[in-house]
């Protein structure tokens, strides 16, 4: 866990945000600190490390649940590649539904 929070505090020189956040999701996941909540506790921290960064929250859809958990149990065994490439697809999904949003209330 001592880990986990000096990557949280650790400056993004040499690593892209949402990858960042997309492996911190992973090794918050690996550690499962909590009796209950791990994975509501985990999404949440994934959110405010990509809001932190100037992105949107990285909402899971329920539909996209189990690739989700394919892509952690992935990452658990060190391919992060799944993991990284699904938060930047949740992401770039949320972030054109508030362009919409945005544009529509502009109209």
């Amino acid at each position: 866990m001592k880990r986990h929070v000096e990557n949280l505090n650790r400056s993004l020189i040499d690593q892209h945000p949402l990858e960042w956040a997309s492996d911190l999701d992973a090794e918050f996941e690996s550690i499962h600190p909590f009796i209950d909540g791990n994975g509501r506790i985990g999404r949440l921290l994934l959110s405010i490390a990509t809001m932190r960064n100037g992105y949107c929250p990285a909402i899971i859809p329920p539909a996209r649940r189990a690739e989700y958990i394919a892509a952690l149990q992935k990452a658990n065994k060190g391919d992060l590649y799944k993991l990284r490439s699904f938060i930047l697809s949740v992401v770039y999904e949320e972030m054109k539904s508030l362009k919409r949003l945005v544009e529509s209330l502009v109209k």
